[in-house]
């Protein structure tokens, strides 16, 4: 299977090095994964990223059904919320920043613009 074209709100490979060793195996009972991870990934990405519908996705991705499927498992499971969170850090890391600040802790701007 060749790989597809590519949209702007695909993965850069850099992205895909960060998340892919995140992502449960997609696992489908007695055969292997017809789809690529990463193709999967990046038609979840076009939807959430672009604002189309589900069923809207280019012929070029898996199945809609095949990818709504395997966000939900991902979603229910929080891996999604898991690789916000390490990508959050690794910002924040980039940004000289504490990758875990403090519960209430402010920047100084933030704090400033509560001040009366």
């Amino acid at each position: 299977m060749g790989r597809r074209p590519t949209y702007p709100t695909d993965l850069t490979d850099v992205q895909w090095e960060i998340i892919e060793p995140m992502l449960p195996l997609i696992k489908e009972p007695g055969r292997p994964p017809k789809w690529p991870r990463r193709d999967v990934v990046d038609a979840i990405l076009y939807v959430v990223r672009g604002g189309a519908s589900w069923w809207q996705l280019p012929a070029d991705f898996p199945p809609w059904e095949t990818v709504y499927g395997q966000f939900r498992r991902w979603e229910a499971a929080r891996v999604t919320e898991r690789i916000v969170d390490l990508l959050r850090e690794e910002l924040r890391l980039a940004a000289g920043r504490d990758p875990h600040p403090r519960p209430g802790s402010s920047t100084p701007r933030a704090s400033r613009a509560l001040t009366p």
